[in-house]
């Protein structure tokens, strides 16, 4: 599969309208739900560190990508208006 290939099926997999920086804002969202969720559950402290850490990477991309949009929105694709 080409690298044109993934970014076709990644944008088409986006809600219609959608910019990446959007879909981005949502995942900042629904992690701070997830975690917060993660938290109130009251998993034993070995799962809750090892939940944060991987909570806390997906964070890093998320703002790593976002930052990406911000400075080069030609850089993804944005889905077609109208």
């Amino acid at each position: 599969m080409s690298d044109g290939d993934i970014q076709s099926s990644a944008i088409s997999a986006l809600p219609d309208g959608e910019t990446p920086f959007e879909y981005l804002s949502g995942c900042w969202k629904r992690l701070g739900a997830a975690r917060s969720r993660m938290l109130k559950a009251n998993y034993p402290k070995p799962d809750v560190e090892k939940m944060t850490t991987t909570l806390d990477s997906l964070k890093d991309l998320i703002i790593s990508y976002s930052g990406l949009t911000l400075q080069d929105p030609s850089m993804f694709s944005e889905p077609p208006t109208g």
